[in-house]
């Protein structure tokens, strides 16, 4: 299995939920030529910036722990920025709503799992 090259470990309270966040930034596998058209971007340009650390080719996954329990997770590939902070730090980006989804799961998750146990306990 891959190794991350980075892990950023936050702190979330979501509707007065704590939570831990894992945030892991995994080099990514996919051909550019899969994602990009070389007719607009010039993919040997960018495969020479990902070469020499101009920009960074990862996939990144977010999971969200409640009392170190694994509760929901999300992902996304073929992210291609200048660097992790480029992609952390947009206000808007992608990443701000991946952390919405994945608090909006694990309490979902919670949720459900909550009145499954109030049944079978009673």
């Amino acid at each position: 299995m891959t190794q991350p090259f980075e892990t950023i470990r936050t702190e979330a309270t979501y509707k007065g939920i704590p939570l831990t966040l894992h945030t892991k930034f995994y080099p990514e596998d996919l051909p550019l030529e899969d994602i990009f058209d070389d007719t607009i971007d010039n993919i040997k340009t960018l495969y020479q910036q990902i070469n020499n650390g101009t920009l960074t080719y990862f996939y990144v996954t977010i999971t969200a722990y409640f009392k170190g329990h694994n509760i929901a997770s999300t992902s996304l590939g073929a992210c291609l920025y200048s660097s992790t902070n480029e992609f952390l730090e947009q206000p808007d980006g992608y990443y701000q709503s991946m952390l919405i989804d994945v608090k909006e799961e694990a309490y979902k998750s919670l949720k459900t799992l909550y009145q499954d146990l109030s049944i079978l306990i009673g």
